[in-house]
């Protein structure tokens, strides 16, 4: 299947934005709306799952968003963002 992550840098809004996709299954809006607690997983036949609830919650405290897209049967994409300041823009430029 496909997989990618990318990045991409809004200079304007000090915003980079993390993208992660793939075309696997997709995921189910009951579960899609789950996605970011604790013990949720996406796997079909997985028992428990460790959730992405510490990811987002590290993202926000740190001024940033998670939030992800899917569609049954097309895959899933998954975006984060995060501030970033002038003086580190080097760093993410690519």
């Amino acid at each position: 299947g496909f997989f990618a992550v990318y990045s991409k840098v809004d200079e304007d809004a000090r915003i980079i934005t993390v993208t992660d996709e793939d075309n696997g299954f997709g995921i189910s809006e009951s579960v899609k709306d789950r996605v970011f607690q604790d013990k949720v997983t996406t796997k079909r036949y997985g028992k428990g799952g460790i959730g992405l609830g510490l990811v987002k919650e590290l993202i926000e405290r740190n001024g940033g968003r998670i939030w992800c897209e899917s569609e049954l049967g097309k895959g899933t994409s998954f975006y984060f963002t995060i501030p970033y300041r002038v003086k580190d823009h080097g760093i993410y430029k690519q």
